[in-house]
């Protein structure tokens, strides 16, 4: 948090939909630019709802799209960008060569500093997940 400068209470967990209401607070009722998710179901939902006007959504989560899960659409009246990424997809030919493309573009923005390592870095073994997914929140 100290490295990137973010506030203790601008870190919220989506356990359950309270981190909604949270983000509207920190946000002035302005709601967020960008939301990545892997959610599903209802927390899919309450997390489309926290976009600000002309903000991305991008799902990578299966589970809902699968399921043809229904998507308020009232979001998009504030100019809001829904996008899905099938990772499976990246496996055939077509996919690794835009995979690659992703990966030359990332490399270039960590050589040129604009991308860095994820700090902390915390690794948990398998017998510790609870504790890991504790120290998330």
């Amino acid at each position: 948090m100290e490295k990137y400068n973010v506030p203790k209470g601008h870190i919220f967990h989506s356990r359950d939909a309270s981190f909604v209401k949270a983000v509207k607070r920190v946000t002035g009722g302005r709601g967020v630019d960008y939301v990545l998710n892997s959610l599903s179901g209802e927390l899919l939902r309450v997390s489309w709802t926290c976009l600000a006007p002309f903000s991305t959504f991008v799902e990578t989560g299966l589970r809902d799209i699968t399921n043809n899960m229904r998507l308020e659409m009232r979001p998009f009246s504030r100019s809001t960008t829904f996008a899905f990424i099938n990772m499976a997809n990246f496996s055939n030919a077509e996919g690794l060569d835009v995979l690659g493309k992703i990966l030359s573009d990332a490399f270039a923005f960590v050589h040129k500093g604009v991308l860095g390592a994820a700090y902390p870095l915390a690794v948990y073994p398998v017998a510790e997940l609870e504790t890991g997914c504790t120290a998330m929140e």
